[in-house]
């Protein structure tokens, strides 16, 4: 675990390859270790290897069949990279279900209702992220979990704008 963590750590100073290189040792070495490989499965998503992300979340999934909120949502993250905004619907609310109160989940609802274009709906979910968290801040949010592809980023960025999220 303690690889994985330290791949997060080098995603939030934006040294992916370093954080890309942790990761796979990580997971060379974690054959069972649901949370490791789930972990691992983070930094591969924020690498812009959202495939491989789903894989191996997919994998933990499979090790801990009661697994946290994050796992679902990492997914559906992925799913929006890639542009399957249904499998991304399907997976967010998986793990809204899991903990309807993660401000985090409904920022992944955000995106994807703002992408579809279904601003009413996206709006609603800004008003339930800030209800579930008063003090989150977008830029901090991505400041702390950037994108390696910029083209990611900016589209992220973008709906946030969109909805008023971000400056």
């Amino acid at each position: 675990q303690g690889l994985s963590a330290r791949s997060l750590i080098e995603i939030s100073k934006h040294n992916f390859d370093g954080a890309l290189k942790l990761a796979m040792k990580a997971l060379s070495l974690a054959n069972s270790d649901a949370n490791t490989i789930a972990l691992a499965g983070i930094t591969l998503r924020y690498c812009c290897e959202p495939g491989m992300s789903i894989q191996y979340t997919r994998k933990a999934m499979r090790l801990c069949p009661i697994y946290p909120t994050w796992y679902p949502y990492g997914i559906a993250i992925c799913h929006w990279i890639l542009g399957n905004l249904g499998e991304a619907f399907e997976n967010i609310e998986e793990a809204i279900r899991i903990d309807p109160d993660l401000s985090i989940n409904y920022l992944v609802l955000i995106l994807l209702y703002a992408e579809s274009g279904q601003m009413e709906l996206a709006k609603d979910c800004v008003a339930k992220l800030y209800k579930a968290d008063p003090g989150f801040s977008s830029q901090a949010f991505i400041d702390s979990l950037p994108f390696r592809d910029p083209a990611v980023e900016k589209r992220r960025a973008d709906l946030l704008r969109k909805v008023g999220m971000l400056a």
